[in-house]
């Protein structure tokens, strides 16, 4: 939306915020502040707003100066919840013709970060707060889309890798202390017979494999499954493989 748009809807909704007679009193107090980005960089724009005693705070365009290193002072900021750690320093500036208070935040690798405003009545570290957050939400922004192509980089190569071998290897050719445990053969036949006349309920709990046998057609057939039931437990046997101690019974028991 233009700046010819929005400037005149925001000055009518806060028309009434400042008493009239405190803008007089007061030559430094704006009515309001705008922050924007470089795009919208003008001196000239800046001070039309000012005139009008709309401020603005945004990131100074064709930086070519230095600061001495040793003017910057340490600060800790809260932003976001986090307290972060800045080195900033606080000059007046003239830019074509208009003044300004400019702020600069030194990086680690002695990079200079510019903002400039017309309003002042916020201290530099309010000011800081405003634009530098940003600034670090750009950064951890950028650091993780860094992270996230060197995390698809590294799967490619794993992906490339993994494509010069085999699917599927042959059991004959692991090691034999890395193959799988395959069913032994009475094993195998075990489970057989019992899906055929019954049910298996393993009890990892209490390391038990129960084993419920369907009722045979007769009374005789049931009675000697009984006996031959009570004869299984008594050994206590494990299955094969496992620490499960199998219990015979029947499935109407």
């Amino acid at each position: 939306m233009p700046v010819k748009v929005i400037l005149p809807q925001l000055s009518e909704q806060v028309k009434d915020r400042i008493p009239p007679d405190e803008l007089h009193s007061d030559a430094d107090l704006p009515i309001f502040t705008i922050i924007f980005d470089r795009e919208a960089y003008s001196p000239k724009f800046f001070q039309q707003l000012w005139n009008q005693r709309i401020a603005v705070l945004t990131y100074r365009k064709y930086v070519k100066d230095k600061w001495q290193e040793q003017d910057f002072v340490g600060y800790t900021i809260e932003i976001d919840g986090y307290q972060t750690k800045m080195k900033l320093c606080e000059k007046k500036v003239v830019l074509n013709g208009v003044e300004m208070c400019e702020i600069r935040r030194l990086t680690e690798d002695g990079h200079q970060t510019s903002v400039i405003t017309t309003n002042k009545k916020l201290s530099l570290v309010q000011l800081a707060r405003f634009m530098f957050a940003r600034w670090c939400k750009e950064t951890k922004q950028a650091k993780i889309i860094e992270e996230l192509n060197a995390l698809e980089a590294k799967t490619a190569e794993l992906l490339e890798k993994r494509s010069q071998f085999q699917y599927k290897i042959p059991l004959k050719l692991m090691p034999e202390s890395k193959r799988y445990n395959r069913l032994k053969q009475e094993r195998n036949q075990f489970l057989n017979i019992i899906k055929r006349k019954g049910d298996i309920v393993p009890d990892y709990q209490n390391n038990t494999l129960t084993v419920k046998l369907y009722t045979m057609s007769t009374p005789r057939e049931n009675d000697a499954v009984s006996k031959m039931c009570t004869l299984l437990n008594d050994t206590e046997t494990l299955f094969p493989g496992t620490n499960l101690r199998l219990i015979f019974e029947f499935a109407t028991t």
